[in-house]
């Protein structure tokens, strides 16, 4: 029974809504809520409202859970961190740190973070790439 933002338990006779903040739920006559991803804003509902703007989110379903958001990329200088639960809770995207950039290759999410390159540095843990160092600098190493 499609009780809105709730979930009918058939068993205990009674609907059980989705705590707002924290859980979500798409499909409200056959799934349970579920814990909103770390990516996502979550209002008890199925709204879709990402974390960082730019994201892109499909509904997926997945045996034994249900249908959930699943992350599949996002934007520049931030890796794709889908985590190992299998109700998706804890997929986000990360701003590599500091010293760090993330790029995709051939249309691919990245993934990984990767140390700045000689000459290159990233002086704070946020989603942009490696500058290269001002004039009348240098770093040899990489990380910078």
């Amino acid at each position: 029974v499609d009780a809105g933002n709730s979930l009918y338990r058939h068993d205990a006779q009674q609907c059980v809504e989705c705590l707002d903040e924290s859980q979500y739920i798409i499909r409200s006559n056959v799934d349970t809520c579920l814990k909103c991803p770390r990516g996502l804003k979550c209002t008890g509902d199925a709204a879709l409202d990402p974390v960082v703007v730019g994201s892109e989110w499909v509904e997926e379903e997945v045996a034994g859970v249900g249908m959930i958001y699943r992350l599949v990329s996002c934007p520049s200088h931030y890796s794709v961190s889908l985590g190992s639960e299998a109700d998706g809770s804890l997929q986000e995207c990360v701003a590599c740190g500091k010293g760090q950039e993330c790029f995709g290759t051939n249309g691919t999410n990245c993934t990984v973070c990767t140390a700045c390159g000689s000459g290159y540095y990233k002086d704070a843990a946020v989603a942009e790439g490696c500058k290269a160092c001002p004039a009348n600098t240098y770093y040899g190493g990489t990380g910078a």
